[in-house]
C-alpha cells in the first residue's frame, strides 16, 4: 500500500474531517448571514475561505479527539444540531443590526422619503437612505470598538458550554430555547421605535405647523415647502442625536453578547 492511500485511509484523518466540519457548520451561518463579514458583497470563496481559517485555528484542542471514531448517523444529527446552534447565534449578531436599519425606516417614513430607496449591497435589496446609512454606521460602530475581537472570542467561547461533540436534547433547542431570541427581537424593535421617537415627534409637530400655514394662507405651497423641511429637519435631528445613538448601540451589542453567552450556557447545560 502506497503512502498516500495509508494517509487517506488513517482513522485520525477522518476522524479530523469530521470533527473540522462540526466546527465549519457552526461557523458558516455567522459569515453568510451578518453583515460584519462583508454581507452579499465579499466573494463566497473569501467568506468560506475565513471560515475554514478559523476552523483550523479552533481545531488545536480537539487533536485528542481525532482518533475517536464518530458513527455515522450520529455525526449527521451532530452536523445538524451545529447547523442550527449557528443559525440561532448568527441571529442574535444581525438582531443589532437589523434594529438599527429599521431606526433609518422609521425616520425616513416619518420625514416623507421612503420611495427613495437605494440599493443596499450588503443585503442585495432596497432599503430607505437612513436604513443604509445607519447599517454602514453600525458596522462601522461595531469595528471601531473592537467587536470582531469579542465576536470571535463569543463563537469560540460557544464551543467550550456546547462542544461539538455533545448530543443536545430537542427540548433545549425548542421552543423554551427560542423564547430568549424572540424575546430579545421583541425588545430590540422596541429599542428602535425609542430611538426614533424624537425625529417622528418633531416631525409630526413640522406637520402640525404646515397644516396651520396652509390654513392661514392657502396660496402656498405646503407640500413642497414641506418635502424640503421635513427632510432637512429629519436629517438635524438625527445629526443632533448621533452621540446618543451611538451609546445606545453599544450598550446594546453588549447586551448582545451576554445574551447569546447566556443562551449558549443554557443550551450547553
Amino acid at each position: 500500500m502506497d503512502p498516500l492511500t495509508q494517509l487517506i485511509e488513517m482513522p485520525e484523518l477522518h476522524g479530523g474531517m469530521r470533527i473540522g466540519s462540526l466546527l465549519l457548520a457552526r461557523l458558516l451561518p455567522m459569515m453568510v448571514m451578518t453583515p460584519v463579514f462583508g454581507g452579499q458583497t465579499m466573494p463566497r470563496r473569501l467568506r468560506f475561505g475565513i471560515a475554514i481559517a478559523f476552523t483550523a485555528g479552533l481545531l488545536p484542542p480537539f487533536f485528542p479527539l481525532f482518533s475517536k471514531p464518530i458513527p455515522l448517523n450520529d455525526y449527521v444529527i451532530l452536523l445538524a444540531k451545529e447547523a442550527v446552534i449557528g443559525l440561532i447565534l448568527a441571529f442574535f449578531v444581525q438582531i443589532l443590526f437589523e434594529t438599527v436599519a429599521a431606526v433609518g425606516g422609521i425616520v425616513d417614513l416619518a420625514r416623507g422619503a421612503t420611495l427613495a430607496n437605494v440599493f443596499d449591497p450588503l443585503t442585495q435589496d432596497q432599503q430607505s437612505i437612513l436604513s443604509a446609512l445607519f447599517t454602514q454606521f453600525a458596522i462601522v460602530l461595531f469595528i471601531s470598538i473592537g467587536g470582531m475581537p469579542l465576536l470571535f472570542r463569543g463563537i469560540a467561547e460557544s464551543f467550550v458550554l456546547i462542544p461539538p461533540l455533545k448530543f443536545v436534547s430537542l427540548s433545549t433547542l425548542g421552543p423554551q430555547s427560542a423564547a430568549t431570541p424572540i424575546e430579545l427581537l421583541s425588545l430590540l424593535f422596541l429599542l428602535a421605535v425609542k430611538m426614533g421617537a424624537p425625529a417622528v415627534v418633531v416631525l409630526f409637530m413640522t406637520d402640525l405647523g404646515l397644516g396651520v400655514i396652509n390654513r392661514v394662507s392657502p396660496q402656498i405651497q405646503v407640500f413642497f415647502l414641506g418635502m424640503t423641511a421635513k427632510g432637512s429637519i429629519g436629517i438635524t435631528i438625527v445629526l443632533i442625536g448621533m452621540g446618543l445613538f451611538t451609546d445606545l448601540v453599544i450598550s446594546h451589542f453588549a447586551g448582545i453578547l451576554s445574551a447569546m453567552h447566556n443562551w449558549a450556557r443554557a443550551v450547553g447545560t
